[in-house]
């Protein structure tokens, strides 16, 4: 049993407050490209969805729907009706909060280690936060209803996804610290730890004004950072994209931040699986 929990529990390889509704006719949005569904013992890429039992992922597959997550594309809108909840499987989302006069700011990354829509797991009808797509890839979405169902006749799945609530509100605080007291240096080799976790391969196709946007600093600055990564030769710059050389590296300017944040997620998964196994 403790082998399958371990496999279960394998890594992840990791616009403005308002109170009235935004204004959804500025964004012009295209329907969600959905892919086939899933078929019959299919397993998912996202770690939540994978440390499931094949009983509960069975009986959530009919109503999950594959989808292309595309550069940009808006998951969720501030004050909006959480309408769906998105697994990602392959790429990043960044949640943004805007001060007026000011850009956009991003308040949370999220991966494959992830799943946006946290309040309806909490039970709430709104998004919090903007959310939008950074890297592309793919998710599997939900209908918020059709989850909250199995929250309540599943008790596996409740509990997993309450754990990651708490490792979620746990990565918040920690990247509070880590944006007061770390270096610009030491933050963006996390950033580009976080984002190697959610992809395929070594490279990053996140662009300087993304990455500043994520680190709440000038782009300049971010510019500066990523030539002296790149004359040290852990990165490769290219248009709109970087590749990783030496990961090891990036690891050992990076703040012990990306390491906290993801042993304090996996243990809290692994603990969520544990209890249901009666481990």
């Amino acid at each position: 049993m403790r082998t399958m929990i371990d496999v279960r529990c394998a890594e992840s390889a990791w616009d403005r407050a308002a109170t009235a509704f935004p204004r959804m006719s500025r964004t012009k949005t295209r329907p969600p490209r959905l892919l086939a569904g899933l078929s019959e013992g299919a397993r998912s890429r996202n770690t939540l969805l994978a440390a499931l039992t094949e009983q509960d992922f069975a009986a959530l597959r009919p109503a999950l729907e594959p989808m292309v997550l595309r550069r940009r594309q808006v998951l969720h809108e501030l004050n909006a009706p959480v309408v769906h909840v998105y697994f990602i499987e392959r790429g990043t989302a960044s949640l943004l909060c805007r001060v007026a006069g000011h850009e956009s700011v991003e308040v949370g990354a999220l991966g494959r280690g992830d799943l946006v829509g946290v309040s309806a797991v909490l039970g709430t009808a709104r998004a919090p936060h903007r959310c939008v797509v950074q890297v592309p890839g793919e998710a599997l979405r939900i209908r918020t209803e059709d989850l909250q169902r199995a929250l309540v006749s599943r008790p596996a799945l409740r509990s997993l996804l309450l754990a990651h609530v708490q490792a979620t509100l746990f990565e918040s605080a920690r990247l509070m610290l880590c944006n007061t007291h770390h270096s610009l240096d030491e933050r963006l080799a996390r950033s580009l730890l976080r984002a190697l976790d959610d992809l395929d391969g070594d490279e990053i196709p996140l662009t300087h004004r993304a990455l500043s946007q994520s680190l709440s600093v000038r782009r300049a600055g971010v510019t500066t950072a990523l030539g002296d990564m790149e004359a040290a030769g852990f990165i490769r710059r290219g248009r709109g994209r970087l590749r990783v050389l030496d990961r090891g590296g990036l690891e050992r300017v990076a703040c012990e931040c990306h390491r906290s944040i993801r042993v304090e997620r996996r243990r809290l998964v692994c603990e969520a699986v544990a209890d249901q196994d009666g481990t």
